[in-house]
């Protein structure tokens, strides 16, 4: 078994091999039959052959190694690191595979698992690491699941790790919150009820490493498509897009449409707001100090017409911010005269 879950581990092609030949089956068969009796060490290469199974790519076809779920469900309820880790990986490289694999991880109760597990081992990393990765692979499928994900509670424990000392780790979790902001207005609400969240994500894009200033972004980005009037104010509140701007540079083309798209999305916000954010007049001038003059040197298309309808909203948007501003001093020289506002 040890040299076969070797080979499973080499590459996706003997991997399918292998489980075409049962060897799925074999494994299991033997692991029903001597549970009881068997050695830590056997158990522990039968965890090993069922993680080498469901990984590599290209992913595995989940159809071929769904009967691993009773024993996955079985397995997690272990006290042994070694298996508890290999089971997790396994549950990670499985959400990969598609809705159908999230869902049954979610109905199996599996998942109910993996994030007791994340949320009681926080601090160990050889554990939230793969417990991370399938909390982030599922969030990225359908709204419904995403939900049922929320729902078990996982989140606060996935926001702490947003200040984690590992880049992976915070990369991981901006990832898991892009997802969660992909879905709908509500369940961009609950991850905008946390009080450190912007915060934490403003920090990051000022000063992480630009794989994880990436996922970081997005998950404004997708806040700023799906949320309400109140998550844009707050974003452009919180002064997190300036620094979403000076970052810009640093990004590939693909990501500087990321950026673009969710400042778009801002102004055409704004004329739906009952009061122009102070902020944006000035947003809209560091978009053209820093996002614009570096489009000029890119010469790509994409990047070009995103650029001219952003050109174009702000010229729409000057007339209200001009009257925006004439209120603002209309209000402060009533101010000045000793009249106090309702």
């Amino acid at each position: 078994m040890w040299g076969l879950a070797n080979l499973a581990g080499e590459s996706a092609t003997l991997r399918d091999k292998l489980l075409d030949k049962d060897i799925l089956a074999l494994s299991l068969n033997v692991y029903y039959r001597y549970k009881r009796t068997m050695k830590m060490d056997t158990k522990r290469t039968v965890a090993w052959m069922v993680n080498n199974l469901c990984r590599n790519k290209p992913a595995v076809q989940f159809h071929k190694v769904k009967d691993c779920l009773p024993y996955l469900q079985e397995s997690l309820r272990e006290s042994d690191t070694d298996i508890l880790v290999e089971n997790l990986w396994a549950c990670a490289y499985l959400s990969d595979t598609g809705d159908q694999a999230a869902k049954s991880l979610i109905e199996s109760e599996i998942m109910a698992s993996v994030v007791s597990h994340l949320m009681s081992n926080i601090d160990s990393l050889a554990i939230v690491t793969p417990a991370l990765r399938t909390c982030s692979n599922i969030v990225a499928g359908n709204d419904n699941v995403t939900e049922r994900v929320i729902n078990l509670g996982v989140v606060p424990s996935i926001m702490s790790l947003l200040n984690s000392q590992k880049a992976a780790i915070r990369r991981e979790v901006c990832f898991f919150f892009s997802n969660v902001a992909a879905g709908t207005e509500n369940q961009i609400a609950y991850i905008f009820q946390y009080p450190n969240f912007l915060s934490s994500l403003k920090k990051i894009i000022m000063q992480d490493e630009p794989a994880v200033v990436i996922e970081a972004i997005w998950v404004i980005s997708n806040s700023v498509m799906g949320g309400g009037i109140d998550h844009v104010r707050k974003i452009i509140d919180s002064e997190i897009f300036e620094e979403i701007f000076k970052a810009t540079p640093s990004l590939n083309n693909k990501g500087i449409a990321v950026v673009m798209d969710g400042f778009r999305e801002i102004l055409c916000n704004a004329m739906d707001m009952l009061d122009t954010p102070k902020r944006l007049p000035r947003l809209c001038e560091l978009y053209r100090q820093e996002v614009e003059r570096l489009i000029s040197k890119k010469n790509d298309p994409v990047l070009e017409e995103l650029n001219k309808d952003i050109n174009d909203l702000m010229e729409d948007l000057e007339p209200y911010f001009e009257n925006s501003q004439a209120q603002i001093d209309k209000k402060s020289s009533i101010k000045k005269s000793g009249y106090r506002e309702d």
